[in-house]
């Protein structure tokens, strides 16, 4: 469920990490991956309690929107600069080469996730705040009420087509 989106969301932050030509002392990458990573699940969280966010979570997590994208971007950026940056205790300059890398990984993770993970389940995790540490029994009550927004979302979705 969420830890499935938490798993690809960290593999494309350590991906992203390693891939750029930030420069992270290795004291504290692990919390910069973490920080980037809970980033990015805070700006999923943010979107989907927007007006239209579950719609634009869908259309995101199924590959298929950039405006959503832009959005989880923005405010996943937001969540960077104001809450974790601060706690990593790194130069300016640093922070903002990694606040700059998170549209990147945004836009990567919409089309790593597509067809690999159970949408309902994971708005089902996120509505229900269950991210990680949530018992089994929240869990799969989150689950089986987000398949079945998920199926509602899904004809709404296919009829606009």
């Amino acid at each position: 469920m969420a830890q499935s989106i938490l798993d690809i969301i960290k593999s494309q932050v350590v991906s992203a990490t390693a891939n750029s030509n930030v420069d992270i002392p290795s004291s504290v990458k692990d919390k910069v991956i973490s920080g980037l990573s809970d980033s990015i699940f805070a700006g999923i969280k943010q979107t989907a309690k927007q007006k239209g966010g579950i719609e634009q979570l869908t259309e995101f997590l199924s590959g298929k929107s950039t405006t959503a994208a832009n959005t989880v971007s923005d405010l996943a950026s937001k969540a960077f600069n104001t809450d974790i940056a601060k706690s990593l205790n790194l130069s300016t300059g640093l922070i903002a080469s990694l606040a700059a890398l998170i549209p990147m990984i945004v836009s990567k993770l919409g089309k790593a996730v597509a067809g690999k993970i159970d949408i309902g389940s994971i708005l089902g995790s996120i509505i229900t705040g269950s991210a990680s540490k949530a018992t089994q029994k929240t869990a799969n009550a989150g689950a089986n009420a987000a398949k079945v927004a998920g199926s509602i979302l899904g004809s709404i979705l296919k009829g606009k087509k």
